[in-house]
């Protein structure tokens, strides 16, 4: 299993799990971060933090150590 911060450019992934049970927990499923969605990283800023990925549509951008604790499963790609 992985982090946010493991995935590559164009990557999609599935979302696991949320480590913690702090406010940024609550807050990252508040605004989508559900398990069993997917998430497509996008990019890093220049030096690396923060980081943007595509949910449910829209772009949202973590600080590394945010995406660190959101655990997800890579997705492979359908065969069509």
């Amino acid at each position: 299993m992985s982090n946010l911060t493991q995935i590559q450019k164009g990557q999609l992934a599935r979302i696991s799990s949320i480590l913690g049970e702090d406010g940024l927990h609550f807050r990252l499923m508040e605004i989508g971060f559900i398990p069993g969605r997917c998430i497509e990283f996008l990019r890093s800023a220049p030096l690396g933090d923060p980081v943007e990925f595509i949910l449910n549509g829209s772009r949202i951008a973590l600080r590394k150590a945010d995406a660190a604790k959101v655990l997800v499963e890579l997705v492979q790609p359908s065969q069509g």
